[in-house]
């Protein structure tokens, strides 16, 4: 199975993705724990290093670029510095057309602190993650900026995925407009879904790929074996208008139905 798997990958060319959803810059401090804070009983963390990186949608965009894809990246960012830096990235492995920059709005910024515990012996500890965002839904400006751009792009990618963080990006306009461009122009549209929200929003898709809590809390129904992993797949796939649903369950691997 998985030489099968490497053949396809290397088989499919570089093919042109839309990513469309929530941008983010994922920022990492790096240091040592060496003493807990007099102040309270909390590590005090002696930073080393930083380092920031694409997350979110933009994770998804650096992923198809290494694995040989050509991905465009769509979506709103803040017009400050991190959204500068997190827009230098994506251009340096993708294009940049389909991201907007508004004021009054901050990017998205997940912080991870990060060090090495001495006194525990347990090597490298996440510490504390610190997150710097709005899910307020886009202005409306912003919203018709990104549609007009949508119905731009759409026939020239070979597929479209839809990364949804629930940072408010991709509001139901967004979601069913890049869904009837896409089938109309027969392209396929792959969905990430976001706990919580209700999945017929995500009505049109292809395929939908949520997680084995993501799909136990959209469908009611708890995937632990075969016939309640198909149960809950085929839910989805009525709920939503699917053509396939990829259920990804940890340690069980993946079920496509």
């Amino acid at each position: 199975m998985s030489d099968h798997l490497a053949k396809l990958i290397e088989t499919a060319g570089a093919p042109r993705v839309l990513v469309v959803g929530d941008l983010m810059l994922d920022r990492y401090v790096w240091g040592e724990v060496a003493r807990i804070s007099p102040e309270g009983p909390i590590p005090v963390l002696q930073t080393t290093s930083e380092e920031t990186r694409p997350g979110g949608a933009g994770n998804v965009v650096t992923a198809l670029a290494h694995l040989g894809a050509r991905p465009t990246a769509c979506g709103a960012i803040g017009n400050d510095k991190e959204g500068a830096d997190l827009l230098r990235q994506l251009r340096g492995c993708a294009s940049a057309k389909g991201v907007i920059r508004m004021a009054g709005r901050p990017t998205t910024v997940k912080t991870r602190y990060i060090g090495y515990v001495q006194s525990a012996r347990r090597g490298i500890q996440h510490v504390l993650r610190v997150d710097n965002e709005t899910r307020e839904a886009i202005a409306p400006d912003a919203e018709k900026k990104l549609l007009a751009f949508l119905e731009e792009a759409i026939p020239a990618h070979d597929a479209v995925v839809l990364s949804d963080y629930n940072k408010g990006v991709l509001t139901e306009r967004i979601l069913q407009r890049a869904a009837a461009v896409a089938r109309k122009k027969g392209i396929p549209v792959i969905t990430d879904p976001k706990v919580g929200r209700s999945y017929s929003i995500y009505r049109g898709a292809t395929v939908m790929t949520p997680n084995r809590y993501e799909t136990q809390m959209a469908t009611g129904i708890a995937p632990r074996d075969e016939a309640t992993v198909r149960k809950a797949a085929r839910k989805l796939i009525d709920v939503a208008g699917l053509d396939f649903a990829l259920i990804t369950l940890d340690r069980d691997g993946m079920y496509l139905l």
